[in-house]
């Protein structure tokens, strides 16, 4: 992404359970609340047993003040390592975005408006990430907080290709990146 003139977006992690995403100007463009129970997976074993309780709880994405739930199925049923399908639901109960995780270590697709987005990790050791489509890459996620922070709070520079990226598929991306990675 050196070739163009780079738009940046600022996120942010303000406690443990809560992510912000600003737009260049300021303004709030998205928002992620962590579950404060168990992220339950439909089809996983003891699912109905943590809605029983009260202790099962969904992360909700909050884009230009419309929120959606993140829901996620199990795909597998193995004991150390599974992989779901994580997703958001429109008011019709039909999937607006998808993705398959993980396709190889940390890697995800994305499935949203008949294209297709992969989100990578670029280290192995920091909090770098990459959205690309078709082999390009389209923003990249890099967290810029000081290497010694005792502190919950985090601070992560989004930078994009264009200032018409979809701020769904981006805060969507964004949530897959801090979730795989913390």
């Amino acid at each position: 992404m050196r070739d163009i003139n780079p738009f940046y977006l600022k996120a942010r992690r303000t406690r443990l359970q809560k992510y912000e995403i600003d737009n260049a100007d300021g303004t709030r463009q998205a928002e992620i609340v962590m579950p404060k129970g168990v992220w339950i997976a439909n089809g996983a074993p003891l699912a109905g047993a943590f809605v029983n309780t009260g202790l099962a709880n969904l992360p909700v994405l909050t884009v230009l003040g419309d929120s959606h739930p993140i829901y996620r199925d199990l795909l597998t049923n193995n004991l150390l390592t599974n992989y779901y399908s994580i997703y958001l639901l429109d008011n019709e109960g039909r999937k607006i975005i998808e993705t398959k995780m993980p396709i190889k270590k940390r890697d995800s697709w994305i499935a949203y408006q008949d294209a297709e987005f992969l989100v990578s990790p670029r280290s192995l050791f920091a909090f770098n990430y990459e959205l690309t489509s078709q082999k390009v890459c389209i923003a990249r996620f890099k967290d810029i907080s000081p290497f010694f922070t005792v502190s919950a709070r985090r601070h992560y520079e989004i930078e994009t290709r264009t200032a018409e990226i979809e701020p769904l598929l981006l805060a969507f991306a964004f949530f897959l990146a801090v979730s795989g990675f913390y």
